[in-house]
């Protein structure tokens, strides 16, 4: 029984960017069969997120909220769904200061940030020493987007509706627009 409740549409959103959704007893895999994965596992109440390249592993992220998992996915599989489709890379905010103004970052040290949102709600822990403040930043301003609005940016040229204000290309540390 899988305990991770992903939908068809994320299912099919990451059949665009060329990978699978494997599911089994409390973790699912999403995978592209080469050098690329993704694992998602459920264990007391979380949900851990890791990525595998050439088969080194490394932490991602945890959230409480499967939901939170799905939006970090969703994003990271636009990012290579824009690849293939050649479009130019959405740039994200690059510094600590940029993060989303409904949202704080809790510094617990040994490289674990954690992700409050407006309501003071703890959403999300990072641990990777691997640019974990681009990570907990980008995903700042993406926290409480709607997931067919995040579709959607992905797929437009220009980025729209989440991140009509992002510069696309090359890393460029504008914040984007989360609704």
């Amino acid at each position: 029984m899988n305990n991770i409740p992903f939908t068809q549409t994320f299912s099919d959103w990451a059949s665009l960017a060329g990978y699978q959704l494997i599911a089994k007893n409390n973790e699912c895999l999403v995978t592209d069969f080469g050098e690329t994965s993704y694992d998602i596992r459920s264990s007391d109440g979380m949900y851990s997120l890791t990525s595998r390249q050439r088969s080194v592993e490394q932490f991602l992220m945890s959230s409480i909220d499967v939901v939170d998992s799905e939006r970090f996915l969703t994003a990271l599989l636009g990012d290579d769904i824009r690849a293939c489709r050649h479009l130019p890379r959405i740039s994200y905010a690059a510094q600590l200061t940029d993060i989303c103004p409904d949202c704080q970052i809790v510094d617990e040290g040994e490289n674990r940030l954690i992700l409050v949102d407006g309501l003071g709600q703890n959403r999300a822990i990072f641990r990777s020493p691997i640019d974990i403040a681009d990570d907990v930043i980008w995903f700042s301003w993406i926290l409480d987007a709607p997931l067919e609005n995040l579709r959607a940016s992905y797929l437009n040229p220009n980025g729209r509706p989440l991140f009509p204000e992002c510069r696309i290309g090359p890393k460029s540390g504008v914040p984007f627009s989360n609704r």
